[in-house]
């Protein structure tokens, strides 16, 4: 919460409003523009406002130098740090030189940096965290170890690891209790939760949160802040299909953002208007929206991004009804993902079209082989992990039979691949919830031969014959009945659901 200038500068002695103004720019802005526009009514009230105002500039300016020179010192710190390996450098930060506040917030910037590869960033925000357990507490000490568990539950997330991301976020919210967290640092730890809720599929909780976490960066001027919650929230209502409110979200989102400054989280925000206008029918607007993506490419030239905008476009393309010249310009992207080195951006890519062509009249089963054909070339080559091969094979196989519940096996499949390419032991399942789950032993003979023949697996003494065999059966029962299947007491190592 902010000062009320008058009311706590005529009651509070000057210390704590520097304490509070030292930590809040907003407010020294605010008192800054009180004095020099309007004043104050009382000459008294205005001279101590005067007074704690030019202790807090001068104490910033101080705290500022300081962190220069700690911020010049700790890259050098971590440099000095990457020459070791990962497992070596869970060691090495307890040394003394790395034992400073500074080094512990240059940590946590690093995560930041990698937030796209969760497997560093967490390692970078776990060692902040080590580093802090061991540094005297205080307030900035709580508040970089708050933001420091936010972006672990962040890569725990983008992992697939949600519960757990779930639980890293409850203790940080003990943490708000111990100690008031700037508002930079509370919106994070909201809109770092409900990216976590929305992943449970509990969405009012999500939208809830986001809420939240716009109140507080628009109540503190924390307006980077404001366009990153509002575009969490205009994704979260688009998923959604609330056309209109998801509009008015990502239409704030983009007004705060500068495309020079922040031209992925722009490029985002567009791509989301631009779906939202197709979904709404509103041509103009859509091509104004692609035509602003058009221009990010100033800031963004390499490949990739011009792909990302002719998916988008296809996407658009899609919800406006064009479907034959959707599938095209789709197929066309796919192609020059391929080419660009990007195989787990080509597997989405061919779930999303397997969608397209399965809802088409007639159903385009020829396309999936197709597609098929050409991720089995990057997978012989090792270029696209086995784990994910094996779901994107098995789908693209089994949604040609038009079978069981072949559409929610495709976007489980897309689902799984956004976190599997940071996790390869992240379990996939069909179904987000299955009807019900029972053991192999319980199946009726028939029931498991009319699976099998389905799937095109061949049962030894009524039995998959291998461990992939079981899998594929699992993932097929489930898709065809509802019905998870879990394979108990075949081995000891195997007591647990295949995946």
């Amino acid at each position: 919460m902010h000062l009320d200038v008058e009311d706590s500068l005529a009651l509070l002695a000057v210390r704590e409003p520097l304490a509070h103004l030292l930590d809040c720019p907003y407010c020294r802005s605010r008192l800054r523009s009180l004095l020099a526009e309007d004043g104050l009514p009382d000459p008294k009230l205005a001279a101590l406002a005067q007074t704690i105002l030019s202790r807090a500039a001068s104490q910033v300016a101080r705290r500022e130098i300081q962190l220069a020179a700690e911020t010049t010192r700790a890259a050098a710190l971590f440099d000095n740090l990457l020459l070791l390996p990962f497992e070596r450098q869970v060691d090495a930060i307890d040394r003394s030189e790395f034992s400073s506040p500074g080094f512990a917030q240059h940590l946590i910037l690093k995560a930041e940096d990698e937030i796209e590869d969760p497997g560093r960033a967490f390692h970078f925000a776990n060692l902040s965290l080590s580093l802090l357990e061991r540094l005297p507490p205080g307030p900035e000490i709580l508040r970089l170890h708050a933001r420091a568990l936010c972006l672990v539950a962040a890569s725990q997330r983008r992992r697939g690891q949600v519960d757990v991301a779930a639980d890293t976020l409850h203790h940080t919210a003990e943490l708000l209790d111990v100690e008031p967290l700037t508002a930079q640092t509370r919106a994070l730890f909201c809109t770092t939760f409900a990216a976590v809720r929305a992943d449970q599929h509990r969405v009012d909780e999500a939208l809830a949160l986001l809420d939240r976490a716009c109140s507080i960066a628009e109540s503190n001027g924390e307006w980077l802040e404001l366009a990153r919650a509002r575009l969490a929230q205009g994704w979260l209502l688009l998923d959604e299909l609330d056309h209109d409110e998801a509009l008015v979200a990502l239409r704030e989102c983009a007004a705060l953002l500068d495309s020079a400054t922040q031209p992925e989280l722009a490029f985002s925000a567009f791509h989301g208007l631009a779906l939202t206008h197709a979904g709404l029918g509103r041509l103009e607007d859509l091509e104004e929206d692609l035509s602003a993506l058009r221009k990010l490419r100033h800031y963004l030239p390499d490949r990739i991004h011009a792909l990302r905008h002719r998916w988008i476009h296809a996407q658009a393309l899609w919800q406006l009804g064009r479907a034959r010249t959707a599938l095209s310009r789709l197929r066309r992207v796919f192609n020059g993902l391929i080419e660009e080195g990007r195989p787990i951006e080509a597997a989405m890519a061919a779930l999303e079209l397997s969608t397209w062509a399965l809802e088409s009249y007639p159903p385009k089963t020829r396309l999936l082989a197709e597609l098929l054909d050409a991720l089995g070339s990057l997978a012989a080559d090792r270029r696209l992990p086995p784990w994910i091969w094996s779901v994107v094979s098995f789908t693209l196989r089994f949604a040609q039979l038009l079978r069981g519940a072949f559409r929610t096996l495709i976007l489980s499949a897309l689902g799984y691949i956004q976190h599997a390419q940071f996790n390869s032991y992240l379990v996939f399942y069909p179904l987000p919830e299955p009807d019900s789950i029972v053991d192999w032993s319980d199946l009726p003979a028939t029931l498991r031969q009319e699976t099998a023949a389905t799937a095109g697996l061949h049962l030894v003494d009524g039995m998959p014959e291998s461990p992939e065999a079981r899998q594929l059966f699992a993932w097929a029962h489930e898709t065809l009945t509802g019905v998870r299947v879990r394979f108990l007491g075949l081995d000891p190592e195997e007591s647990l659901l295949i995946h």
